[in-house]
């Protein structure tokens, strides 16, 4: 016996539209009445027409309706702009005014729709008078918008960007222009997988002054020039190996001496590639004034049995003089609930106290029950609470 089931809308809006592009060169002048709306219905029904033609196929629709029809208008769009399509200027511009009129209108969703078209003169040209002067919302450029907006940003009045990527940063550079301001720097990749080649130095370099936040990996010079960053929030800072917690663990307490606004300062050290003995020097004290505790955090990834009792040296050696941490994140860790078990009373005997939480990676090995107990022996012993979280929340 055999189960049949109506076939999927989109492959029903697919038939129906090449029934209709088959049949338009034999009925010029007929009225084509669509039912359902695809952007094949549009771009097969481009041919032959000469002005308002997108907005014709869709029956003159409202401001209202045309919010309906904007994935449809984004499609069109993407493939107007294929080399193979034989569109005209006039077609692009008019699916651009069109989705103006639906609601696409921040800045963040142009460089969307302009990464997913192919980037062209025409519909470049076209968004720019779209984009919104005095837009209040901070832009974000990530890894899938860096292209067009190295060739949208120059165009545009000012805006506060935030650049927040995470693979490698290579061109990160091509979108830092003199009239926007930069509030957010986020290089996960380097933050994550820090390594002795870094271009945050000539990055920061071009940077304007009022940074607020910055992520990233940073030689000894470039560490340094964060004072000149005095609008400094929150810092999320790498050592790389034992050549970084030589050099660079004293440079962050001279660039955070200098930096009046500093509220978070988050350390990531991979516990496999820095020995105890290279950490001659504690992190410095970082007073998150707004909530009235330590803004010292630290991060100690790829932490399991055998690397224990280093990590918990590590923790203590780079402990604040106040004696806190804010949070103590473990990422890539994955260890039973009797090893968690043993690791707490390994960080109480060595002095760590924890203001917040202990993060470790979700999903575990740890059961329900065992989750309760490992949480209140953290509670208990000066260690915050134990929870486990989504790998990428400990990175933050």
């Amino acid at each position: 016996m055999f189960n049949f089931s109506v076939p999927h809308k989109g492959l029903q809006e697919f038939f129906g539209a090449k029934y209709i592009t088959n049949h338009l060169g034999k009925h010029p002048d007929s009225k084509v009445k669509i039912i359902k709306y695809t952007f094949q219905h549009v771009v097969g029904c481009l041919q032959g027409y000469t002005s308002k033609d997108i907005q014709w196929l869709l029956k003159n629709p409202s401001r209202t309706q045309l919010k309906n029809f904007r994935n449809l208008l984004l499609h069109v769009a993407g493939l107007l702009s294929q080399p193979d399509v034989m569109s005209r200027p006039q077609h692009l511009k008019e699916v651009v005014d069109l989705l103006a009129e639906s609601g696409v209108n921040t800045c963040n969703d142009w460089l969307t729709l302009l990464e997913d078209t192919e980037i062209n003169y025409t519909t470049l040209e076209r968004v720019v008078k779209h984009v919104i002067k005095d837009e209040k919302k901070a832009v974000t450029v990530n890894d899938s918008t860096i292209t067009s907006a190295k060739v949208l940003l120059p165009l545009i009045s000012p805006k506060e960007l935030n650049i927040e990527l995470h693979r490698k940063e290579s061109n990160v550079h091509d979108v830092v222009f003199p009239h926007h301001t930069y509030s957010g720097l986020y290089l996960w990749h380097s933050f994550k997988q820090p390594h002795q080649q870094t271009i945050s130095h000539s990055l920061l370099h071009a940077l304007p002054r009022g940074l607020e936040t910055f992520v990233g990996h940073l030689d000894v010079d470039a560490t340094l020039m964060l004072s000149k960053f005095q609008h400094l929030k929150y810092l999320q800072l790498a050592i790389s190996d034992d050549h970084d917690a030589n050099t660079i663990l004293p440079a962050i307490h001279v660039a955070c001496s200098t930096l009046p606004n500093l509220q978070r300062l988050f350390m990531h050290v991979p516990v496999c590639t820095v020995r105890p003995d290279s950490i001659t020097i504690r992190l410095p004290d970082v007073i998150d004034m707004q909530h009235g505790f330590t803004g010292v955090s630290l991060v100690l990834s790829g932490v399991d049995e055998t690397l224990m009792e280093r990590a918990g040296r590590i923790a203590r050696l780079l402990l604040p003089s106040i004696m806190w941490y804010g949070f103590l994140m473990f990422p890539g860790s994955n260890m039973t609930a009797e090893v968690w078990r043993r690791f707490l009373h390994e960080l109480e005997n060595t002095g760590v106290k924890v203001a917040l939480r202990i993060g470790v990676p979700y999903p575990s090995l740890i059961t329900v029950d065992e989750w309760r107990d490992l949480f209140t022996i953290a509670r208990t012993r000066n260690l915050g609470g134990f929870m486990t979280w989504p790998e990428e929340r400990l990175w933050m």
